[in-house]
């Protein structure tokens, strides 16, 4: 890829993808708001504060229903074998991280507020606050942490960018099957940390949790879609695995075995 072509397909990563992205989950953390940016983009687009809370509800689900349809349908084979005839081989990607940015930006951009909170802990506002951070984003590093270890740059698109044609491989899934550590307890751990940060709020606000039910109605569509393609990869091994192992929430016997396991090896 020339030089120039590269760095604007590097631009549109960040800007159009990465950026968004990382704010989908500040918004998230702040219960559906983004402080200032929402004033200066104009946010909402379309005002409907007058219609019943039911109609929010259901329009709010429905942006992230919609979200989940586009990113799922993209990843799939077909879909990136169609954009590889339009745009560069090593740029599939980046457009995959666009779509994205652009699709959480509508969700922000169209989202209707219910002003309305499920449960609030008794604190002062700061000390809460400061719990909410930490939380969300504590869980959130971790996630993140395990992504980086099967490679970050390539996860979002950026390594491509600088590769030929030639040495673009497959574009989703790793080659090796992981099923030891947190893999021994859930199939998808960086889901099972992600929600756990959504969900393990001290301020859960009913905007808040309509994402959450949609993220989750959405996981329950979209990981048994994703697992195809593992299946596809190390057949036999992972339906075995998926027998064993659950999807993203840990049996409590699992998590108390581990637990234990890890008490006796710092005893030794």
């Amino acid at each position: 890829m020339p030089p120039l072509s590269r760095a604007a397909w590097t631009l549109a990563n960040l800007l159009l993808g990465i950026l968004p992205s990382f704010l989908f989950f500040v918004w998230i953390e702040r219960n559906a708001a983004l402080p200032f940016l929402p004033v200066e983009l104009g946010w909402p687009w379309i005002r409907l504060e007058t219609e019943p809370l039911a109609l929010l509800i259901a329009w709010n689900f429905g942006l992230i229903a919609a979200f989940g349809f586009v990113h799922s349908a993209l990843a799939q084979r077909p879909a990136q074998r169609a954009l590889a005839r339009w745009v560069p081989a090593q740029a599939v990607r980046t457009v995959y991280v666009v779509v994205t940015g652009v699709s959480l930006t509508a969700v922000m951009g169209l989202w209707q507020h219910t002003g309305r909170v499920v449960w609030v802990l008794p604190l002062p506002s700061l000390p809460l606050n400061v719990l909410s951070i930490a939380v969300f984003w504590g869980f959130l590093l971790v996630a993140l942490k395990m992504l980086t270890r099967f490679g970050a740059s390539e996860f979002v698109g950026l390594r491509q960018l600088g590769l030929s044609a030639r040495e673009i491989g497959r574009t989703e899934g790793n080659p090796v099957l992981n099923k030891t550590g947190l893999y021994g307890l859930v199939r998808h751990p960086i889901y099972s940390f992600t929600g756990a940060a959504i969900v393990l709020a001290p301020v859960m606000s009913l905007d808040r949790a309509i994402a959450a039910l949609a993220m989750g109605a959405y996981l329950a569509i979209g990981v048994p879609i994703e697992e195809r393609k593992l299946i596809s990869l190390f057949g036999r091994s992972y339906e075995d695995y998926r027998k064993r192992v659950p999807a993203v929430i840990p049996r409590l016997r699992s998590l108390l075995g581990s637990t234990v396991r890890r008490s006796h090896s710092h005893r030794r």
